[in-house]
C-alpha cells in the first residue's frame, strides 16, 4: 500500500506501508496537524465492573485486545481479537468469565511489565 505523507514544505512523499494500522490523512492539513491526529489514535482504557479485570482497551487497528487485571499492573495483550469480540466482553455479565471462556484459549498472548 502507498500514501501520500505530508511535508513541512507542503510537498507531499510517498511511502510503501504494509501495517494495518496506517490512517489516511488529508493532504491539506499542516504537518504539526496530522501528527496530533495519528498519536490521538491511542486506544482509550475502560474500567470495568468486574471482581478481576481493572480496565481494557482494544485497538482497532492492530485487532489487540489489552486487560489489566486487579491484582497485578501486568498488561496482558490477546492478539486477532474481533471487535465483536471485545463488545460482548465489555457487556457481559461476568467479564472474567466471558474472557476465559473466549478469548484466553483461542488467542495469542504477550505480557508487558509497565
Amino acid at each position: 500500500m502507498s500514501y501520500r505523507l505530508p511535508q513541512a514544505n507542503g510537498e507531499l512523499k510517498y511511502r510503501q506501508d504494509k501495517s494495518k494500522s496506517f490512517r489516511a490523512l488529508p493532504v491539506d492539513r499542516p504537518l504539526e496537524q496530522a501528527t496530533k491526529i495519528l498519536s490521538s489514535d491511542e486506544p482509550k482504557w475502560i474500567e470495568l465492573d468486574s471482581e478481576n479485570i481493572k480496565q481494557i482497551s482494544y485497538d482497532r487497528a492492530a485487532l489487540i485486545l489489552k486487560v489489566v487485571f486487579r491484582n497485578s499492573p501486568i498488561e496482558y495483550r490477546y492478539y486477532e481479537v474481533s471487535k465483536t469480540l471485545f463488545e460482548n466482553l465489555q457487556e457481559a455479565d461476568s467479564p472474567s468469565a466471558y474472557l476465559r471462556r473466549f478469548v484466553v484459549p483461542s488467542h495469542r498472548v504477550r505480557r508487558f511489565q509497565p
